[in-house]
């Protein structure tokens, strides 16, 4: 089936759990800011958070692609704190080692579908910006994106 769906600010997070709830295979993020749990108190984007640990533990394959992690930067210290948690619960987690920042912000599930917008998943940035992302199923469309998720993990490091 192919669909593309325009998600407004507040549907964003409840169309992110489902689809990775739905996930049989993998999830692969790339994200330039991500506050999941960590040491952070809930936040609106605890829900996925709760998705992607139940998905681990169903077998999902979960790999996440961070922006570099530089000393003394608040994203740094939020990635880092996000990366801890992440591999505690058995994702893989790799920081992009380029002079570029990853500054993209995408979910790609299954290799089948691809949410890509202006999401970062930090609980300060849900209530105080204004985000639109867009859901793509078929189109060939997370074919593509999935070889340049494979593309930049080549050229990541562990975290």
């Amino acid at each position: 089936m192919e669909k593309i769906v325009f998600l407004e600010h507040k549907k964003y997070v409840k169309y992110v759990v489902d689809a990775i709830n739905g996930a049989t295979v993998s999830v692969d993020v790339a994200m330039y800011k991500c506050a999941l749990p960590g040491n952070y108190q809930k936040s609106a984007y605890t829900p996925i958070a709760e998705a992607i640990e139940t998905a681990i533990k169903k077998g999902v394959g979960c790999r996440f692609l961070l922006c570099r992690m530089e000393p003394d930067t608040g994203v740094s210290a939020t990635n880092w704190a996000t990366t801890q948690w992440l591999k505690r619960i058995g994702a893989e987690v790799r920081r992009l080692v380029s002079r570029a920042c990853l500054h993209t912000k995408f979910i790609i599930v299954d290799s089948n579908e691809i949410i890509v917008g202006s999401h970062n998943w930090s609980g300060n940035t849900y209530d105080s910006t204004v985000d639109v992302s867009v859901a793509i199923k078929g189109y060939g469309v997370a074919d593509q994106a999935a070889g340049f998720f494979n593309s930049l993990w080549s050229k990541s490091k562990e975290c």
